[in-house]
């Protein structure tokens, strides 16, 4: 299965975990309020998970499916007391959650779109995805030996916007 197939499958299970917890809490009577949990998604996993991500395999550029999920969540995710359910969610999917996500800088013009629920049904998941650009940026300023493939092969694609361009020139990035 596909890497964005596996991401939703997941998304749709935490969801489900996110109900049942509810619904438990209130067959005991306990005043708890209902759970929400917002992941933003950064990194590889966002790239993977857009629309750009066509654009990109259009034009040739070999996009490798990532080893883990970056997702900066809201503060009180890692409190709740099962967080560790996501986490094996994500695991069994073979996408384990990065420990270390809310350490990764992302560019101050990022812009997150909304990808889970794709409606809007009732949900207490919500899953959003920082745009590719801000992404690209990220991995050229903070590791861009590690990406380097990955970079040329964008700036060789034709797809590189002036939104990428001024913000590469903000963050000193050379783009030759």
């Amino acid at each position: 299965m596909e890497f964005k197939s596996l991401a939703f499958s997941a998304f749709d299970e935490i969801e489900l975990l996110l109900q049942e917890e509810w619904k438990e809490r209130r067959n005991e009577g306990n005043s708890y309020s209902r759970p929400t949990l917002e992941f933003k998604i950064v990194g590889q996993a966002a790239i993977l998970l857009s629309t750009f991500a066509n654009e990109l395999t259009k034009e040739g550029v070999l996009l490798t499916s990532t080893s883990e999920i970056d997702a900066i969540t809201i503060p009180q995710a890692h409190a709740w007391p099962r967080f560790h359910d996501i986490r094996s969610i994500l695991e069994r999917k073979g996408i384990p959650f990065d420990d270390l996500s809310d350490q990764i800088w992302m560019p101050s013009e990022t812009e997150y779109t909304q990808i889970y629920p794709n409606d809007d049904s009732f949900t207490m998941l919500t899953v959003l995805i920082a745009d590719s650009e801000s992404v690209l940026i990220s991995k050229a300023v903070k590791a861009p030996k590690k990406n380097k493939r990955l970079l040329e092969a964008y700036f060789a694609s034709g797809l590189v916007t002036q939104r990428f361009k001024d913000m590469a020139k903000k963050y000193n990035m050379k783009i030759d």
